[in-house]
């Protein structure tokens, strides 16, 4: 009995063929397409002889043979479409191209799969029911110097395929597209010379064939990466292939920028709230936790949580407050006397800085002349800045904000470490492009996702970051509201933070913005494979750094803890470290002092307790401030434990 029908166009050769043969084995009767009549004979001579009916179409697609299959596709109950047929690349620049080049181009790459899409959408909609899959490329999602038509077409058909299938919603009928990688084929091999060094063209129709039967959950637009090896992923989700050949797939949860599926590389397991540091008496009370795992978004590259805690629940009472840091009100000096001499700010510019904590940028605007304005949640940071007589505004950044500091009336916007807070990042942003004037400028620091992975900072993830930025990931979501990169640079603060310039213009204002992204994109930024490699190391930190502990509290070394940032409830969440490997962290804030850390529940105490109570090792929570702490605690002859990766340092 056959499971329907399914028209595979391009089927002569290649991974056409493979469709084919893999859906005829899956029991679908057949009609394939290519212009190659003598080849595509061959194709059906082998579905024949797997027992399935097979129907030649050939002839080119462009022209009448494509406006009678268009006519079969209405009338006939045609249950798969699969749009494979491509014009090759052709290796030009875009000064060699002519008109005919677009022409065949397009026509074959992006216009003959919109017409088909169109005719097959007509007869499946009375039965509700019907999948269509197009076959895009890799050069859709990245460019490739020298095929610069090949790409665009590519580009436009996922674009295509994404927009159709918000269309088709609660239709029954699902479409979605597939992007390989290079392949074993004769186009390959004609054109590049290295088909042999590529994947499976059979392995590649496979994976096809399991998603339109539904052995893989493909979410309805979604675009299928496959890269070759026993491991494909793409925005449907990594899907592995396990010895038995059974697929399972991970993730599924949509991108909060851009809307496409995710797939999940790395859990941290239950995790308490980061800050919300506990009384004496709380210690024995429930303690709210919610997963903590890390996403990858394959349409943007994003990497984001999983789980997002309401804001009210995290901003609304703070317990950071940024101007008890030497290095951090230094920080924002610097910041503020750069930002008034390279966008010419004076007492008559407005300046608004969101997430502006106890006012330390605020402060550092009015030591220079300008009366800046803050937007801060916390209250309790409200009223320290209050005390300063730094005018803020108690509650957080909405359109409503706007509208009563005035729209288009700022000439700086500042962000500083609150960009990746945010749930709503586009709202977000969008609201920012509302407040600023014509000519005004956006400037947002962010920690760097580059330096987390080469740094292996995985302590950095906690509730309060919900995205972890690229400048090629942040860019695209500035660009979605109407606000574009004019430069960028890396500033050391946070173990590794990006600095990033954003105006309603549309020109650079240096080449620094393009040599980051090229530099994330020779790092693998964009690439699932990167943040699985990162995920494998963090694992090896869970058991590296309690063993170390533990084998120096066994040689009778006394051991505390020096910072308690949001980072610590993290790593000793994690890595299963309570009092009885740390009986106490000191930290320089008055309002963590006297508290206990969420989650491992370790005493936080002042710096004086170390004179009374001398450690023989100094553990770094505070890692990213070591100099410093190293600096005003070398008078205790402690040595130093780095945490991530775990190592001790003398000094």
């Amino acid at each position: 009995m056959a499971c329907g029908l399914a028209v595979v166009t391009g089927a002569s050769r290649g991974l056409g063929r493979e469709l084919a043969l893999a859906l005829a084995k899956e029991g679908y009767d057949l009609v394939v397409s290519a212009r190659m009549s003598g080849s595509l004979e061959t194709v059906r001579q082998e579905i024949v002889a797997l027992n399935r009916p097979c129907l030649l179409w050939p002839g080119d697609l462009t022209g009448n043979r494509g406006r009678e299959l268009r006519i079969f596709l209405e009338s006939n109950p045609v249950d798969v479409l699969v749009n494979n047929a491509a014009a090759p690349p052709q290796l030009k620049c875009l000064t060699e191209l002519t008109g005919s080049d677009y022409q065949r181009t397009f026509s074959l790459n992006l216009y003959v799969p919109y017409r088909l899409m169109q005719a097959a959408i007509k007869g499946m909609l009375p039965r509700k029911s019907g999948v269509i899959v197009n076959i895009c490329s890799l050069a859709g999602r990245r460019a490739i110097r020298q095929v610069p038509l090949y790409c665009a077409s590519k580009f436009a058909l996922r674009g295509l395929t994404e927009t159709v299938a918000q269309e088709l919603e609660n239709t029954g009928i699902r479409c979605f597209s597939v992007s390989p990688g290079g392949m074993q084929t004769q186009m390959r091999e004609n054109i590049f010379h290295d088909a042999s060094q590529q994947q499976n063209p059979a392995f590649v129709a496979q994976v096809v064939v399991d998603a339109i039967t539904g052995r893989i959950p493909v979410p309805q637009g979604s675009d299928i990466v496959i890269r070759g090896g026993p491991v494909h992923h793409g925005i449907a989700g990594t899907v592995d292939r396990d010895s038995h050949g059974a697929w399972a797939r991970r993730g599924g949860m949509r991108c909060r920028a851009c809307g496409i599926a995710t797939t999940q590389f790395l859990s941290l397991g239950q995790q308490p709230l980061p800050n919300r540091f506990l009384t004496e008496a709380e210690l024995v009370e429930p303690e709210p936790r919610y997963p903590l795992d890390l996403h990858f978004c394959h349409g943007c590259s994003l990497v984001q949580l999983g789980t997002v805690v309401p804001p009210e629940d995290l901003f609304s009472e703070y317990l950071f407050a940024s101007s008890t840091s030497p290095l951090t009100r230094a920080h924002f000096t610097g910041l503020a006397a750069h930002l008034k001499k390279k966008f010419h700010i004076d007492s008559d510019s407005k300046v608004v800085d969101i997430a502006s904590n106890d006012g330390i940028l605020l402060q550092a605007w009015r030591d220079l002349g300008v009366a800046a304005i803050g937007v801060e949640p916390a209250a309790n940071l409200c009223g320290l800045a209050w005390a300063k007589g730094l005018g803020t505004l108690n509650e957080f950044f909405t359109r409503e904000t706007v509208g009563k500091i005035g729209p288009e009336s700022a000439h700086l916007v500042t962000a500083i470490n609150v960009f990746a807070h945010v749930p709503e990042i586009k709202e977000f942003a969008e609201n920012v492009r509302r407040l600023l004037r014509p000519d005004g400028v956006f400037v947002a620091e962010v920690q760097y996702l580059r330096d987390t992975i080469t740094g292996l900072s995985f302590d950095n993830v906690y509730f309060e970051h919900v995205f972890y930025w690229t400048l090629t990931s942040l860019e695209r979501v500035l660009a979605s509201a109407g606000l574009h990169v004019i430069d960028a640079e890396r500033v050391d603060t946070h173990g590794g933070s990006l600095r990033v310039y954003a105006n309603t213009g549309e020109e650079y204002w240096s080449t620094a913005p393009a040599r980051i992204k090229f530099e994330e994109e020779e790092m693998g930024l964009d690439r699932l494979e990167t943040y699985l490699d990162f995920a494998k190391k963090v694992e090896g930190v869970r058991c590296q750094l309690p063993e170390l502990l533990r084998r120096l509290r066994a040689d009778g070394k006394v051991i505390a803890g020096y910072g308690a940032p949001a980072k610590a409830t993290t790593l000793t969440t994690f890595c299963g470290i309570g009092p009885e490997d740390i009986p106490y962290i000191v930290d320089d804030s008055p309002l963590k002092q006297g508290l206990f850390t969420p989650g491992s529940h370790i005493r936080i105490v002042g710096p004086e307790v170390l004179l009374a109570n001398k450690p023989d090792y100094l553990l770094l929570f505070a890692w990213n401030y070591a100099q410093a702490i190293i600096a005003k605690t070398r008078h205790l002859g402690a040595q130093y434990i780095l945490p991530v990766p775990p190592r001790i340092v003398a000094e």
